[in-house]
């Protein structure tokens, strides 16, 4: 999901002693504090206090507060709507605190905190500059996309290759297979829905991804799309169509290649962008102006990870599963493999010929309409 950073500072966690207790922060506040540091958060003055104190239990009785004092509801519940956050970086990885989870600090104030116990600074942090930012996520995109449902077909690896095991005569073991077996089946199927899916379009696979535009921008990350499906990632090689979207909501196409000659004063070229390619990110010519909203590509998604015994299918699991099957005996040496292969191949023809639609012929299934009769006009005797 894409996100916009609206403020960040990097603060120096200081060790201090405030009101008898030992603190760990940046700034304070109460008698005799230090004022606070003023951010300005997407138009608006705000003052910013963060305090990490230990209590009467000392280390393991932390108490981490911060508090945004501004004036002004409405930029207040904007950036709520918004789903802003405050991101605080620890030595343990950096913490999201969503805005609209702060406790207003009472009747009159505009003064918003956060108090948590589990989120410290520790003495790890101490001396060590840290980040802090607040965050938007754009919204997730779902206008032209189905519901982030999996595949209600699919099955788990481990089903899987239980189901190999028994194909392959060693039923009475699934629950104890031989050594090496696991690792074994877990890889003919892993390759047999890589094969597969690089073979054929026809898995389901394929939605729209959106990147919203920034004026003036013209490289975007792979993964930075705001699709509001988790796990679901576009494949560079399986793209059907790319284009834009304008402020009006109309669609344009882009056309493949950057010609180099392109490049020629770069920095001054800024409007509608025409063309796209897709190297180590996307890369669209010429930079966008700010009547340009956002990128669309209609695509497939890559393989969702498949190597722990929860993991699903992405494409169809009987057809994976059949292919892994003749692997698996060819490797065996049993004499059915070929049968097993001719049976998935049976089964691709199917679900391939299927997805064609309403767009399949099949002769004399389709009505034909009758010829419209003539209609004879009079002849003129003039």
């Amino acid at each position: 999901m894409a996100e916009e950073v609206l403020y960040e500072t990097t603060v120096t966690v200081a060790d201090m002693s405030f009101n008898g207790t030992t603190q760990i922060g940046f700034y304070v506040h109460g008698d005799g504090a230090v004022d606070p540091q003023t951010w300005n958060i997407d138009g608006m003055d705000v003052g910013f206090y963060l305090i990490l104190s230990f209590d009467a239990g000392g280390p393991d009785d932390p108490s981490f507060s911060f508090s945004l004092d501004f004036d002004g509801d409405a930029w207040w519940a904007d950036l709520v709507a918004r789903g802003a956050f405050m991101r605080v970086y620890t030595a343990s990885g950096p913490v999201d605190l969503p805005l609209k989870d702060a406790v207003e600090g009472g009747e009159g104030w505009h003064r918003h905190w956060f108090n948590l116990d589990t989120l410290v600074w520790t003495e790890d942090d101490v001396g060590q500059q840290r980040l802090l930012q607040i965050v938007v996520a754009e919204p997730c995109d779902a206008s032209y996309n189905c519901e982030c449902e999996d595949d209600p077909g699919a099955r788990t690896l481990a089903s899987l290759r239980q189901e190999l095991m028994a194909r392959l005569g060693y039923a009475a073991q699934i629950n104890n297979p031989p050594p090496g077996m696991t690792a074994l089946l877990n890889s003919f199927l892993r390759d047999a829905q890589v094969q597969l899916y690089h073979r054929f379009t026809t898995f389901k696979t394929e939605r729209f991804f959106t990147w919203p535009l920034k004026e003036g921008v013209r490289y975007y990350g792979l993964g930075e799309n705001n699709d509001c499906c988790e796990g679901r990632s576009l494949d560079p090689y399986k793209i059907t169509w790319v284009g834009v979207e304008d402020v009006n909501g109309v669609w344009y196409p882009l056309h493949h290649g950057i010609p180099p000659e392109f490049y020629t004063m770069t920095e001054q070229w800024k409007g509608w962008p025409a063309r796209y390619e897709i190297r180590e990110c996307i890369e669209i010519f010429p930079a966008p102006s700010a009547d340009m909203r956002k990128l669309r590509i209609k695509g497939h998604f890559g393989l969702r990870p498949f190597s722990e015994d929860e993991h699903k299918t992405t494409i169809n699991p009987d057809v994976l599963f059949l292919w892994a099957l003749g692997t698996a005996k060819s490797h065996y040496g049993q004499p059915d493999a070929a049968v097993c292969f001719q049976q998935a191949n049976d089964l691709i023809s199917r679900l391939v010929a299927g997805s064609h639609q309403t767009a399949r012929y099949i002769p004399g299934t389709r009505p034909r309409r009758p010829l419209t009769p003539p209609r004879f006009l009079p002849i003129s005797e003039d």
